[in-house]
């Protein structure tokens, strides 16, 4: 009987589709990168003429052990499914195991096993199902991409944080290409705020409630003067606008009454997430992403690095049938969301759940194991 390999980034994750996957499949980790550049010097070879870049990966001795095991796994087994996650990063994971495997086992006999990639979206049974029977290539243009921003890190970080650290006396300092653009940001916005020129003006509110007494008190802003914008700049207009607001008399000239609808937000992009979590929640960006890491290893949502809000047909469908068997056919209303977010890069879903009959209890159980 044929033995399939199959290679995740994380243990949970292997756990967990160890768990659909039946004999003749062994489900490893990688646990994240297996190569990187080296801890000290640069790591990068620089072309002569400046602009070619040759970085020299090599494995951490942290990852020796894992290295080995996944080797002496390869060797026994008559396929490989590079199965990393879906963005850049696990694509770079799937080339670089492609890559160690391949020198470790040498070309002839890694030649001699079906070695291929395969993603998904949601960590289910059918998702993973779905993704077996349909293996692909190692997307290059995704490693590229990788590799070009590893380098970037890199060459900035070397450069810049010698330089930082001088300027603050502080030998850890580090400087990276997201860090630097911001903090110059940061400096310039510093400088506007200390080139302003304070000037003072005031704003009015006025707190009412029905003449009979009856109702909640209202606040009213102060929006015209004499028909005019209500402008305030100096001490003597200050007190005869409070003067002129505390003697008046009150009345209401007019109500307007609209009906409006509020449609439901759009599916959870990563930044979206975060930003409802810390609202709601008051969750750290951090926190909310390891969160999200865990439900979509244990199989509960969608991949949660995404950019866009679009749902698959079948999600759709899901969710249709869902609301209107809970709640009836007259709340269920389709709805999409298309890619309209600058620069997205539209590989992922919106974050949703897998399976909407799981229910909170559920997760949660299967969050405290």
């Amino acid at each position: 009987m044929s033995n399939t390999l199959v290679i995740v980034e994380s243990p949970a994750k292997a756990h967990t589709i160890s768990k659909f996957l039946g004999k003749g499949y062994t489900v490893k980790a990688s646990v994240g990168h297996i190569r990187d550049l080296p801890e000290h010097g640069l790591g990068i070879d620089i072309g002569g003429d400046g602009a070619s870049f040759v970085p020299k990966y090599v494995v951490p001795d942290d990852k020796k052990r894992v290295v080995s095991e996944l080797v002496a796994a390869a060797k026994k087994a008559d396929a490989i499914l590079l199965a990393s996650d879906p963005d850049r990063e696990g694509e770079a994971i799937a080339w670089h195991l492609d890559q160690v495997l391949r020198e470790s086992l040498g070309p002839k006999a890694y030649a001699s096993k079906d070695v291929r990639r395969i993603s998904y979206n949601e960590i289910t049974r059918a998702a993973v199902a779905w993704a077996i029977a349909h293996p692909r290539g190692i997307d290059a243009h995704r490693v590229d991409a990788q590799q070009t921003r590893r380098l970037i890190d890199r060459l900035v970080g070397w450069k810049v944080s010698p330089v930082v650290s001088r300027g603050i006396h502080e030998k850890s300092a580090s400087a990276g290409r997201v860090q630097s653009v911001a903090l110059r940001m940061v400096c310039e916005r510093e400088d506007a705020i200390a080139a302003f020129r304070p000037e003072a003006y005031w704003e009015y509110a006025v707190t009412l409630r029905k003449a009979d007494g009856g109702g909640e008190p209202f606040a009213v802003r102060l929006r015209t003067l004499d028909g005019a914008k209500a402008d305030v700049r100096t001490e003597e207009a200050h007190a005869a606008t409070a003067a002129f607001l505390e003697g008046a008399r009150y009345a209401v000239d007019g109500l307007d009454t609209t009906r409006k609808e509020r449609a439901p937000g759009a599916p959870f992009t990563t930044s979206s997430l975060q930003q409802a979590a810390h609202s709601a929640l008051h969750f750290s960006p951090e926190f909310t992403m390891q969160l999200a890491q865990r439900l979509y290893e244990g199989g509960f949502i969608t991949y949660m690095r995404t950019d866009h809000s679009e749902i698959s047909r079948e999600a759709q469908q899901m969710a249709a049938e869902y609301v209107a068997g809970r709640f009836g056919p007259q709340y269920s209303q389709r709805r999409a969301w298309s890619r309209n977010a600058a620069g997205a890069q539209g590989a992922h879903e919106g974050i949703r759940p897998t399976d909407l009959a799981v229910g909170a209890d559920a997760v949660g159980a299967a969050l405290d194991e």
